[in-house]
């Protein structure tokens, strides 16, 4: 079986290549290749010796989303469906949306195909839940936005984890995803310019409030009260409004964040 490069870490790489009796070193230059120089074929990584990237040819894999249909729109933005999984993961359709501006582009993603969470405002909740996205498939929809757009890319680049899914609900791969885009060494984009979305999952909001480095973090209200958002958005009977509240209050801020409450969404 193929082992699958797009998703891992610096340090997961690292181990990959001394597991070959290569240099650990190796990791990092391949690391770079993917999320810097953003190089998807093995025989264009010319920072690594002709004799490995055959071998890698042969032993890994890079596989980015497959791009199923592109929707263009009047402003410039490009809707992607994009089709995901293969030999080892099911099968799966989900979207992102790359949205130019002057003096920036953002690019919405989603970390899970389908969503559990049930939103009755949202149609991606009819789907259900499909499957959870790996680290890969997450990062892979920023990596192919980037490059199809290359041309026209200005300095700054804002992602915003707001497409289909959850985030909270497939942590750990979300924010694998999220430090190779923060990570100054990989897609190397500033914190302020990367925000998670959760519809209020409170045991996620607390553990992410532990990360180093972590994304800004908006929480999606939409009702004022329990009445009206229990009739929207199901989670609230689990995470009532006093309940996500007490964890925006205790969600350490740092300089530079912010906390902005309206009946839509809560920014912090």
């Amino acid at each position: 079986m193929l082992v699958e490069l797009l998703g891992k870490s610096a340090d997961e790489l690292r181990a990959f290549f001394a597991s070959l009796g290569e240099p650990a070193y190796r990791g990092a230059q391949v690391y770079r290749a993917l999320y810097v120089e953003r190089r998807f074929d093995f025989a264009a990584m010319t920072n690594v010796p002709g004799s490995l990237r055959a071998r890698l040819a042969e032993e890994a894999s890079i596989t980015l989303p497959r791009i199923v249909r592109r929707f263009p729109s009047v402003d410039g933005s490009i809707r992607y469906l994009f089709s995901i999984g293969g030999a080892n993961e099911k099968p799966a359709q989900i979207e992102s949306v790359f949205m130019p501006k002057e003096g920036r582009q953002t690019i919405c993603i989603s970390t899970q195909a389908g969503c559990a969470v049930d939103c009755h405002f949202c149609l991606t909740a009819q789907l259900g839940l499909i499957r959870n996205l790996t680290a890969g498939e997450i990062i892979g929809q920023v990596l192919v936005a980037l490059q199809e757009n290359r041309e026209q890319l200005t300095p700054q680049t804002n992602v915003v984890l707001m497409g289909q899914g959850e985030p909270m609900l497939n942590y750990d791969a979300t924010m694998a995803a999220v430090r190779i885009m923060l990570d100054p060494k990989g897609v190397a984009l500033a914190p302020r310019h990367v925000t998670l979305s959760t519809s209020g999952i409170v045991p996620g909001i607390e553990r992410l409030g532990q990360e180093k480095i972590r994304p800004n973090l908006a929480i999606s209200l939409n009702a004022s009260t329990d009445e009206q958002r229990d009739a929207l958005m199901p989670i609230n009977r689990k995470y009532p409004l006093a309940v996500l509240l007490d964890a925006c209050h205790r969600y350490p801020l740092r300089p530079r964040n912010i906390l902005r409450l309206n009946t839509f969404c809560l920014v912090v």
